[in-house]
Formats: structure tokens, C-alpha cells, sequence
């Protein structure tokens, strides 16, 4: 037996817990708090493993159905999502239009939503993980490289939006006196002595959220998901009521579009709705690994993303009628609609509802941070460099990695910046439509969870030359490049005469850029196949999700487990698990013990 090797502990902060010494396990790593950022899950860490690279043990299976209804339906009453009418308006469609689009754009994304969760929730791996099934061991930390990079931007500036709705929450709390506090900063700085402290008192605000692990974060959404839709509806009915209880949609009507400018426009509106939501998708199996069975990250989550998704959008026209009527300019974002309220209704109950809205918001907004950017750059980084890097240590570096960001400057003075920013969508989309024709099309839901972690050359994705699918890298290279020209318009850089329809091109990325992925990787597959099961199984039938009854391994072949995988299984001893027959369904795979199944040796080889 290989024995877990003991790791002092400083005072009773990084002692274990009671629970753990009864059961005589030697050592104990929690998933959150400080712990994490001191000591990593002893074991024989390379740069293909650690605890959070590992599949996620049955123990750390704790997000039932409610988790995933919870998050989205939180998610969505979050401060972006007030904004999605005004992609979609000011593209030039009608209100009609609009709403249809709206409807059709929030099915389709969150069918892709749960598309991408199931293989997560099925096989209990993360994106890092999964990706390397459709670039390569190596090829995949080019996928994590990109996300995370993104990420960290990102945090910063949702943690920009959320000191903007703090600002005008402090101010409704300590009035004008807060709100004059004189400015030392010099223009060049483009922001304000005032704004700087609210920045980074939120930012403070946010340090102990990076400190959640994903498995215990559901607990952060079940909570939001109370909070903002209460917050949100009384706000929206206080703005109705100060616009006199009635409104007046046409006055943020935009010209309507016809011919083939309405049918650029309505594609245009189409793709600003999985604009919206892009970040989320690819992150989806970060989350689904954590479910306790693979039908809680199905149904459940698809229509809490689907039903809140359009009602939030709805409540974001009703708020933007309003203000249009009250103010004569059409606001979409909450923070610059809560600064005309208290430039124009300075009273108690005016200043009580605002601080009382920002407040809820602002828990919303770093509910947000946490789900769409620090646990993906914490899971990126844990990615590239597991060695040293687990996802809360991750999670705490894109904290303070943020501020280098400024993302006043960029929010200020960076429109071109942003417009940048938005070009993650194409590059974003192409990975997913890869990852999509690659575990439905081509692999038919199968997955060797083993060989990812095998790193021997010429294993199943350790291919020449040096573990990278050219086939996948080359398909989100071309899925990709289709934006390229677009990107440049915007940058001023015009493409001659394709100009208008390279711009129209970008307006459209997330739905073209992964329907050619799509269609290059799955016909680069089908023409040039290559082994979907390792050697010695080559002739295994492939059944949709047939190796999904058995988590991923073959009858009599033992789990992969790191460190806290193993303290549900044997006392101090490092097991794992052969199985035997799969189970028929989820449910009796679910309700099989963990002592029906004959425990043998840790074997460590190639990191695991």
C-alpha cells in the first residue's frame, strides 16, 4: 500500500479536522480558505496533474439540480444581463423582432449551454481536462492559455461594473458629501480620486470569494438566486412608478431594417444574445463536474437559462421605456439608470430603494466574477501549470493579476480595446464547435477518462508530432480566421471593398465562426479518422455515452484519484477502485457503494 505521506501543520488554522483524524487520515486538504493557497494535495504532481486536474471524486459530487436552476437563475438578473435589448435594438430591429430573436437566441444558447456541461457532468473533468480529447495533451494548454488570458481581463472589468453600481449605492447611503470628495488624480489618469477608493473597496470585497473552491461555490448562487430577482422587481416597479405607471416603447424604437439588411441585422441580434453568454458556455464543464448525477446539469439548467434569460431581457426594455420617458435618453446599463434617479428623485425612499438595489447587485456581480472569470482562470491556470497551481491559488493570482488591467483606462478611452475584447466570442466559438462535433459526432459520446492523463508518446492524445491534434488546432484555426477581417475594420484597417461585409462578418462570429469548426473538424475527422478507445480496445462497440455508465473506464480498470480523491475510500491509505459491470442507469450507477468494488494499489505512473 502507498501511504500518504504526513505534512506538518501550523497551529490549529491548518489542522484537520476532527472528522479526518478519527477516520486516521494522516493528512487533509480542504478545498477552500487559506489551506488551499498554503499547502497543495500531497501526491506525485506533474504538468498533466494535481487534485483539481483529477477526476472529481464522488465525494466532491455536490451539485444537485437546484445548484444549476440556482446559478442561472441568478445569473441572468446579474447587471449584464439588463443590457442584451440593446444589442439587439439598436442593430435596427423592431420590437417584434427583437422579442422573436430574443426567444429563438436564448433556446439555442441554452441547448448549447447543456451540450457542453454533459460531458463534464458525465465524466467529471474539467475543460483543461476535456480539451486535451480534441487538441492533444499538449495542444489543449493553447485552448487554456486563451481562456485564461481572457479571464483575468474580464475579472477586472466586472469588478469596474460592479464599483460603478457601489459608487452610486455610496452615494444614496452618505450623499453628496461622498460623492464631492475632491479628485487629486490628473486627467491622464481618466478615472477619480472617488472612484479609485470604490474600486478598491470592492475589489476588497471580492478577496474572500476567490478562496471558494467550485464544488462549494453552488452555495454563493443559492443565495443570489433569492436575492436578485427580489431586488430587481421591486427596482423595475419603483422606475414604472416614477414614470407614471405607463410607457412608451416606441421611444427606444430604432429605424426598422428590410431585405438583406434586415437579415444581416437579424443574424446580428442573434449572435449579440450567445455574445452575452459565450464566456459561460465554455465554462460549463468546470461546473458540470461537480454534479451529483448527470441529469442535474441537463433539463434543470436548460430551462432556468432559458425562462430567466427572457425575462430579464424583457425587464431591461421595460426599465429602458421608462427611463427614456423620466430622462429623454434611453439608459440600458443599472448603474447610470440608478445616477439619474438620484440626480432627478433626491429622497428618502428614492435614495433607500437605490442603496438597497446596488447593495444586491453588487453580491450579484461578484457571484458573476466568480462563476465566468476568477474559477476559469483558477482552473486555466491549475491547467498550465498543475505542478504548482491549484484552482484556488489560480483564483487568487486573476485577483491580483486584475489590477494591472486598469480597466478604467480601457472603459474610458478603449472602445477599440473592447471591440478586441469582443473578438473572444469567434475565437471562443470554434473551440466549442470543435469540442461539440468531437464528443457527439465523432466519439459518440465516449470517453477513456485514463488517457487523457497518459502521457506516453503516441498514446490516444499524445499524437506526433509532440501531443498536438493538428486536425483540432488547424479547424479553430480556420473556424477563427473568419473574424480576422472584421477585427481589422474595426480597428480602422479596411479590407478595400469588403469592408461592410467583413464588418457584418464580425457582427455574426459566434454563430458562423462555430458552425465552420464545426463543419472542418467533423469532416477532417471523418475523412482521416484516428482511435477513439486505446489500444486493446479498439473493436469496443461504440454506444452513444456507453463508456458514460462506467465514468469512463472499462470493466476491472482502476479509477484515476489524487489526494483528496482517496479519503472516502480506505483510512490513510491511498486506493482505487476497479469496476466491474456498468451500471444500466444513472441512478443505479449513482446508488452503487463505493465497498461493492475491490480496492487495489495506487499505481503512479506517467503523473497519476
Amino acid at each position: 500500500m502507498v501511504k500518504i505521506a504526513k505534512i506538518p501543520v501550523v497551529g490549529k488554522l491548518f489542522a484537520p479536522p476532527k472528522e479526518a483524524e478519527e477516520g486516521g487520515f494522516e493528512d487533509f486538504r480542504p478545498t477552500s480558505g487559506w489551506r488551499p493557497l498554503v499547502y497543495m494535495e500531497p501526491g506525485d504532481r506533474s504538468p498533466w496533474i494535481n487534485e483539481d486536474l483529477a477526476p472529481t471524486p464522488k465525494a466532491m459530487r455536490v451539485w444537485d439540480w437546484w445548484s444549476f436552476v440556482s446559478l442561472w437563475w441568478g445569473q441572468n438578473f446579474s447587471a449584464g444581463g439588463w443590457s442584451t435589448g440593446s444589442s439587439l435594438i439598436n442593430a435596427g430591429l423592431t420590437l417584434n423582432q427583437t422579442m422573436a430573436i430574443c426567444v429563438v437566441g436564448c433556446f439555442l444558447t441554452s441547448l448549447l449551454g447543456v451540450t457542453m456541461g454533459r460531458p463534464g457532468a458525465r465524466y467529471h473533468i474539467g475543460f483543461p481536462v476535456l480539451a486535451r480529447t480534441s487538441f492533444g495533451v499538449k495542444g489543449s494548454k493553447i485552448m487554456v492559455g486563451i481562456r485564461g488570458c481572457v479571464a483575468v481581463i474580464w475579472y477586472a472589468v466586472q469588478t469596474y461594473y460592479g464599483a460603478s453600481l457601489l459608487d452610486q449605492g455610496f452615494r444614496a447611503i452618505f450623499g453628496n458629501g461622498y460623492y464631492n470628495i475632491p479628485n487629486t488624480l490628473p486627467k491622464s489618469a481618466q478615472t477619480t480620486s472617488r472612484f479609485m477608493l470604490i474600486y478598491f473597496l470592492f475589489w476588497l470585497i471580492q478577496c474572500p470569494f476567490v478562496l471558494i473552491h467550485p464544488s462549494a461555490a453552488r452555495h454563493i448562487f443559492t443565495i443570489k438566486s433569492f436575492i436578485l430577482p427580489i431586488s430587481a422587481l421591486a427596482f423595475i416597479g419603483g422606475v414604472v412608478a416614477l414614470a407614471g405607471g405607463s410607457l412608451d416603447f416606441g421611444l427606444i424604437q430604432k429605424s426598422t431594417k428590410s431585405g438583406s439588411e434586415l437579415s444581416w441585422a437579424l443574424l446580428t441580434g442573434l449572435n449579440a444574445v450567445f455574445g452575452t453568454i459565450s464566456p459561460m458556455l465554455i465554462n460549463q464543464p468546470d461546473i458540470g463536474r461537480y454534479a451529483n448525477r448527470p441529469s442535474a446539469a441537463l433539463l434543470p439548467q436548460f430551462f432556468s437559462m432559458f425562462i430567466c434569460k427572457i425575462l430579464v431581457f424583457f425587464l431591461g426594455v421595460v426599465t429602458a421605456a421608462a427611463a427614456a420617458k423620466l430622462y429623454g435618453t434611453t439608459v440600458w446599463n443599472v448603474w447610470t439608470l440608478c445616477q439619474y434617479i438620484l440626480d432627478h428623485n433626491w429622497t428618502p425612499g428614492a435614495r433607500a430603494g437605490i442603496a438597497l438595489f446596488t447593495i444586491a447587485q453588487c453580491f450579484g456581480t461578484v457571484a458573476t466574477n466568480v462563476f465566468a472569470n476568477s474559477i476559469p482562470f483558477g482552473v486555466d491556470l491549475s491547467g498550465c501549470f498543475p505542478k504548482y497551481i491549484n484552482i484556488v491559488r489560480g483564483q487568487f493570482i486573476c485577483c491580483f493579476l486584475s489590477w494591472a488591467v486598469c480597466p478604467w483606462l480601457i472603459l474610458t478611452s478603449g472602445a477599440k480595446f473592447i471591440s478586441f475584447l469582443g473578438s473572444y466570442t469567434f475565437f471562443m466559438a470554434s473551440v466549442i464547435g470543435i469540442m461539440v462535433a468531437d464528443y457527439y459526432l465523432i466519439r459518440r459520446g465516449n470517453i477513456h477518462v485514463p488517457s487523457p492523463y497518459d502521457i506516453t508518446p503516441g498514446s490516444l492524445y499524445m499524437p506526433k508530432p509532440g501531443g498536438y491534434e493538428l486536425k483540432g488546432l488547424l479547424s479553430w484555426v480556420v473556424g477563427s480566421v473568419i473574424g480576422i477581417p472584421g477585427l481589422a475594420a474595426v480597428f480602422g484597417a479596411g479590407a478595400g471593398g469588403t469592408t461592410g461585409t467583413a464588418a457584418k462578418i464580425y457582427n455574426s462570429g459566434f454563430i458562423l465562426c462555430f458552425a465552420l469548426a464545426f463543419v472542418v473538424y467533423s469532416s477532417a475527422m471523418l475523412l482521416m479518422p484516428r482511435p477513439i478507445f486505446p489500444k486493446g480496445h479498439e473493436d469496443e462497440p461504440k454506444k452513444f455515452e456507453g463508456l458514460g455508465e462506467t465514468d469512463g473506464y472499462f470493466p476491472d480498470e482502476p479509477e484515476i484519484t489524487f489526494g483528496r480523491g482517496v479519503m472516502h475510500q480506505s483510512a490513510g491509505d491511498a486506493v482505487l477502485h476497479r469496476h466491474e459491470t456498468p451500471a444500466s442507469s444513472d441512478d443505479e450507477k449513482m446508488d452503487k457503494d463505493l465497498a461493492t468494488a475491490t480496492a487495489v494499489p495506487v499505481a503512479l505512473s506517467q503523473g497519476v
